[in-house]
């Protein structure tokens, strides 16, 4: 990823895996019921989104850069607040990465196809 602007290119290599659709369910559960949520009955899909980069990252070690800060500040750090800070200068990384996380984890309708058999067995 390229977090620099302009001329001045900071290339940062970034590894993602697939999760689980056990994650992705806590995810959406716990964003179901956030604040925002319950007040305007929709679910923060830039928050699940940053959820979803912080489960799938394998580097930068996202995980564990929220738990060190969090033990020098002596306070819980918020991984929301933290990841929107990291990508303060481009935020659509968020939804570019937590995309390519759902696809590699199988949530992309280009990996299924419907065949012939499967449409006549729906119908039969």
């Amino acid at each position: 990823l390229n977090f620099g602007t302009g001329d001045k290119e900071m290339w940062v290599p970034w590894v993602i895996q697939p999760v689980e659709m056990e994650t992705m369910r806590r995810i959406r559960d716990n964003a179901s019921k956030s604040r925002k949520a319950r007040r305007t009955g929709e679910i923060d899909e830039y928050s699940v989104n940053i959820q979803i980069v912080i489960a799938g990252t394998v580097s930068p070690p996202i995980g564990q850069a929220i738990k060190d800060l969090s033990q020098q500040s002596g306070e819980p750090v918020d991984a929301n607040a933290y990841m929107k800070h990291r990508f303060h200068r481009k935020p659509g990384y968020i939804s570019q990465i937590a995309g390519s996380i759902m696809s590699l984890s199988g949530f992309d309708a280009e990996d299924v196809q419907e065949s012939e058999q499967v449409e006549a067995a729906g119908n039969s």
